[in-house]
């Protein structure tokens, strides 16, 4: 169900996926005793429901290349975007107005046996005042509004099934600084990591109030909140 550099052939009845190009593995594509009218179900369910969206996306090859091995992107394409909206597979924290979503994906075609990989999606957001003000917390402080923000840096905590806990903090993210006003159409960036699953990712980001070049207010760490990385019952 996915295209790029990695063939993937979807084999529901024999409860696998087998991939090509440059990996050769097999993997389960639905729970045992599952058959293909089951697979198939299911995936008609998460298209019909909105789990399954269509959005513009790069291909899954085409962006792991580019953020592993920094080869240049390729235009975004119209595809199904997999990446889970729903609240009980994503996390949400909301910090002096900044909202941060984030929630992950299996990404079948560049794991191998005991080494899973997965993508995440992380989506921000500047609330409107009222709903800054519905979410504001005491230990920041009297209440004000924020109309315009910008990311500075980032801060990421993995920690896989064995406990082992890695840290990555950067600037920017995926090299760019967004910025965030109120009303604006959220900022959604991919990227990806590997981790020996099930496993976990929290973390923050600095942001700046104003921009970086014209700062009005205080650097503040708005929250990303704990979301899992985990084996799907199903591969697509």
């Amino acid at each position: 169900m996915r295209g790029g550099g990695v063939r993937v052939i979807c084999r529901p009845s024999a409860g696998a996926v087998e991939g090509g190009g440059d990996m050769q593995y097999t993997q389960r594509a639905a729970p045992e005793g599952c058959d293909a009218g089951d697979w198939f179900a299911t995936f008609v369910h998460r298209v019909e429901t909105g789990d399954f969206r269509i959005t513009e996306l790069p291909t899954t090859a085409d962006h792991i290349s580019h953020l592993l091995h920094g080869v240049p992107r390729g235009m975004d394409t119209r595809a199904l975007n997999q990446f889970p909206e729903d609240p009980a597979h994503t996390s949400t924290a909301v910090t002096r107005g900044v909202r941060v979503r984030a929630s992950s994906l299996y990404v079948a075609e560049q794991s191998l046996e005991g080494q899973p990989f997965f993508a995440y999606s992380v989506r921000f957001d500047l609330l409107p005042e009222e709903e800054q003000r519905r979410h504001w917390r005491a230990a920041d402080g009297p209440f004000r509004a924020n109309t315009c923000v910008q990311l500075q840096s980032r801060h990421w905590v993995i920690t896989d099934a064995t406990g082992k806990v890695e840290e990555v903090s950067g600037d920017a993210v995926i090299g760019e600084y967004p910025t965030l006003r109120c009303g604006e159409q959220p900022y959604v960036y991919q990227s990806c990591t590997g981790c020996a699953a099930p496993g976990m990712m929290e973390g923050g980001f600095t942001f700046v109030e104003g921009t970086i070049a014209q700062p009005n207010g205080i650097e503040f760490y708005a929250v990303c909140a704990k979301f899992d990385l985990t084996m799907p019952d199903y591969v697509f």
